[in-house]
């Protein structure tokens, strides 16, 4: 019999459901701290995936504002997030899920794409069991968008460029 008066996650020998997110981080806003926030709330530990610049550039045409230190720093300042990596260098290799076996997969709304490619990886019959953490392919979640019109990074990124104006701000 279980000892009620133990609390300790580890003193039980359970383990940690593990989220992973995936994302570029350039210009951190109230939307990104959403999506991770809302990420946190499917496990008990949360790695954040650094996507690093050269798969940037190939996925989007340019390379991001800022460098990967400095976004990889930036995320690992949020109390709530556990674990911060840089993301693979070879686009669609995932040898960070091999690495890190999450339970939740988290994708944001704008990120379809990526979460076509992940859940066919997975569903490779040749990586079944090596990837899943409790011996169960991961769960993937599509997160709902916060306020995404202003709040898109593209968007801002074109604002603080000059590219657009915005009237309510009066720029």
């Amino acid at each position: 019999m279980i000892n009620p008066s133990i609390t300790d996650v580890k003193a039980l020998s359970i383990p940690m459901k593990k989220v992973l997110v995936f994302g570029t981080f350039d210009i951190l806003h109230p939307g990104h701290l959403y999506f991770l926030r809302e990420a946190k709330k499917h496990g008990e530990h949360l790695t954040v995936v650094v996507t690093p610049a050269s798969v940037v550039k190939k996925l989007k045409g340019k390379a991001p504002m800022f460098g990967e230190a400095h976004r990889v720093a930036t995320v690992k300042l949020m109390s709530f997030v556990d674990r911060v990596v840089l993301g693979d260098r070879t686009l669609s290799s995932f040898t960070i899920l091999k690495k890190y076996k999450p339970g939740v997969i988290c994708f944001g709304y704008d990120q379809g794409t990526l979460a076509k490619y992940v859940e066919a990886y997975y569903k490779k019959s040749s990586l079944k069991g090596l990837l899943f953490e409790r011996s169960r392919e991961p769960t993937f979640i599509r997160l709902k968008p916060y306020n995404q019109q202003k709040h898109k990074s593209e968007r801002l990124k074109k604002l603080l460029s000059g590219e657009e104006v915005c009237l309510r701000c009066r720029i």
